[in-house]
């Protein structure tokens, strides 16, 4: 059975509010999580909540910055599904509701929300992540320094590599 959560774009998903401290964001969901050191650095480990779909991850300061869910948590935005319908038919509901879709190689982006969809074969969403501002301003600094460096070399551009929205950015700020 899904569990919707409602977005509120840089603000909170579900019941989580961006900034939130690790002890607060486990006092709401409990107990029953992994706690996975995803890359290095202090921002690198995260919570994952496996029965939930869903993967908290922190900033340096350990307030929450990011969330990516998957089934059965279910994000909505302005009463869109964001996880079950399908991609083409988020995409249209998204932009039927005045929030067309950015699209980014494995990933489609609402840049006035802080939320991407990913999609790896261009038709199946594996993933929804929801950013605070400070975390998604980062991400699209990241997408603009590679689309630049992309830009400045010679010869046909070559299609970067599968994107992992949630180590976009290490903890230097700068891009992976």
């Amino acid at each position: 059975m899904a569990t919707l959560w409602d977005v509120v774009p840089f603000e909170r998903c579900g019941p989580l509010e961006f900034g939130m401290t690790r002890d607060q964001t486990r006092a709401i969901l409990g107990a029953d999580f992994d706690a996975y050191q995803k890359f290095q650095g202090p921002t690198g480990l995260i919570d994952i909540y496996r029965d939930l779909g869903v993967f908290l991850f922190y900033d340096e300061n350990g307030g929450l910055r990011f969330v990516e869910v998957n089934m059965p948590c279910v994000p909505t935005y302005k009463g869109v599904r964001l996880a079950t319908n399908g991609v083409a038919n988020v995409l249209k509901a998204m932009t039927a509701i005045g929030e067309p879709p950015v699209e980014d190689f494995s990933a489609y982006r609402f840049d006035r929300l802080g939320i991407m969809l990913y999609v790896p074969d261009g038709e199946r969403l594996e993933l929804v992540s929801i950013a605070s501002r400070n975390e998604y301003e980062k991400v699209l600094n990241s997408i603009k320094r590679r689309a630049e460096k992309r830009a400045a070399q010679k010869g046909p551009p070559i299609a970067p590599p599968r994107m992992d929205w949630s180590t976009a950015v290490d903890d230097s700020g700068e891009s992976n």
